[in-house]
């Protein structure tokens, strides 16, 4: 696959007055890449497939961040006192594993 050239992934849904946007009830995906720098590219669409594995993967997603949301909130209240010392290190740390994980993710493409 191209590197300019990318699925889409399209959502739309009535409105409701003017400016009012309601929820989306309708959904469709792109059969193939699509480029979107050429103007002239052209995308056939088809209705997503509502496979198992979408669905589990979809409670899964929800399962991660709740334990992960609740995890955090009681670690922060907590743990106050214990990260005081560590909080500017890890910081740095974690700053430049950011730093040369963004530029070998960049060169390796």
């Amino acid at each position: 696959m191209d590197n300019n050239s990318n699925y889409l992934l399209l959502a739309f849904g009535p409105m409701g007055g003017a400016s009012d946007v309601e929820e989306h009830s309708k959904t469709a995906v792109s059969t193939g890449p699509v480029k979107l720098t050429d103007p002239t590219a052209k995308a056939t669409v088809s209705p997503p497939e509502k496979s198992i594995m979408a669905k589990v993967h979809g409670l899964f997603m929800v399962l991660a961040w709740l334990s992960c949301a609740s995890g955090g909130i009681i670690a922060a209240a907590h743990m106050k006192a214990t990260w005081t010392d560590v909080k500017v290190n890890c910081m740095r740390i974690c700053v430049l594993v950011s730093f040369l994980q963004y530029n070998y993710s960049r060169h390796r493409i």
